[in-house]
């Protein structure tokens, strides 16, 4: 028997997809991460903050919301400009260009849910 005075709200199945795409993003940061030592340079991708935040949200961390807010804001504003930039040098533009699409609107997406007022309420259970 649940008691909702005590027990954790539930994670609803919209944050969980949310989170386990932040899960997916620090994979591919690891990978990335991984190449690059391989090739002797030691440079983290900053993809590798997919994997707390990922965590974070699934344990409804505010702070991890608030990161997860402000990686998404940077990735909308600049992942036109790394297109671009891609586009210059790319054989298949137009698979790239899909693709950056793409993920241009899946993180318009996560930034939506992480913006709703019942989402954030999950957050701030007190107010």
């Amino acid at each position: 028997m649940s008691n909702p005075m005590t027990d954790p709200p539930a994670v609803p199945p919209v944050l969980r997809s949310t989170a386990f795409l932040f899960l997916a993003l620090g994979g591919l940061g690891a990978w990335y991460t991984i190449v690059l030592v391989r090739q002797g340079v030691f440079l983290p991708s900053p993809g590798l903050l997919g994997f707390p935040i990922c965590f974070g949200l699934l344990r409804l961390s505010n702070a991890m919301r608030y990161l997860a807010l402000i990686v998404l804001c940077v990735l909308l504003l600049f992942l036109p400009f790394y297109g671009w930039a891609f586009f210059q040098n790319a054989g298949a533009r137009q698979a790239m260009f899909v693709l950056i699409v793409l993920m241009w609107l899946v993180s318009a997406w996560q930034l939506r849910v992480l913006l709703r007022p019942d989402i954030a309420t999950l957050f701030h259970p007190n107010r």
